[in-house]
């Protein structure tokens, strides 16, 4: 009975399985290149909320007060037809969707914002569908150049499968991260909602990303701050411990907020090297 009111709750909705793995790129970028310098990453699972006026507001003071270099973000509505209201004039995106709005002709799905532009992106949506709505989950890749520098920074913002009892499907979303990971030289962040409610997929996903050498970043005593499920928590930012060093007392989790059930992540890196 309660799965088939979900069932009919979300058809009454108008949601519909996005199966294109094309991104859809927003080209405001106002740097080529990054620097040396230090950058910030915040990360949110902002619950399909951007077009409530309170989390435009809310947004908008993250952006003024800690002055994010790249910002993901999870379950991000985007309009084509519309601007983006998730930028400013110095920032481009990067955006796959994995579900299409029917009621406000919009999509839902993980979105990548930067200043830089990236010189390389691939889009995965996963085989393991959701039920009910019969949907993948999206995984979005950007690399962005560094100045001087052979090198790169990788970054992947993903949303982990979520309703299935087997783990194959979560296996198999992460094996597309680890093949990427792999083929790269350079600094690499994986970060987002993944959805690592048992510990059957959290084990999974800590042994699978100390074997690509990325560390998770720690966030202390506000980590009992983080979306969880069944004593997992569920959003995490990993990076790779010998291109990237988490500077000191960076680490927050942002409390307060409203317009999501999810907290802002936020961290700053410094290179090692």
């Amino acid at each position: 009975m309660v799965i088939a009111a979900a069932a009919f709750l979300l058809i009454s909705c108008g949601y519909v399985a996005v199966e294109s793995e094309q991104p859809i790129s927003g080209d405001g970028y106002h740097q080529q290149q990054l620097t040396r310098l230090p950058f910030r990453v915040l990360l949110w699972n902002i619950h399909k909320e951007n077009d409530n006026a309170l989390w435009q507001q809310e947004y908008l003071q993250l952006q003024q007060q800690l002055l994010p270099d790249f910002i993901l973000l999870q379950e991000l509505v985007y309009k084509p037809q519309t601007t983006a209201n998730f930028t400013d004039k110095h920032q481009g995106f990067e955006y796959l969707a994995n579900l299409y709005i029917t009621e406000s002709k919009s999509y839902s799905g993980v979105g990548s914002i930067a200043r830089v532009k990236p010189d390389y992106h691939r889009a995965h949506l996963t085989r393991a569908k959701e039920p009910i709505t019969n949907s993948a989950k999206p995984t979005l890749i950007t690399r962005y150049p560094i100045t001087d520098s052979e090198h790169s920074l990788l970054l992947i913002n993903l949303h982990g499968i979520n309703f299935q009892l087997s783990i194959d499907g979560y296996k198999q979303q992460l094996e597309v991260i680890a093949d990427e990971v792999k083929q790269h030289t350079g600094a690499v962040i994986v970060a987002g909602d993944f959805n690592s409610w048992s510990e059957q997929r959290s084990d999974y996903l800590v042994t699978l990303m100390a074997n690509m050498g990325l560390q998770a970043v720690d966030f202390g005593q506000q980590s009992s701050h983080i979306k969880s499920f069944l004593g997992q928590r569920l959003d995490h930012i990993y990076y790779s411990r010998e291109w990237l060093v988490v500077k000191a007392d960076s680490p927050r989790v942002i409390t307060g907020l409203q317009s999501s059930d999810h907290s802002p992540l936020y961290v700053t890196f410094e290179w090692r090297h």
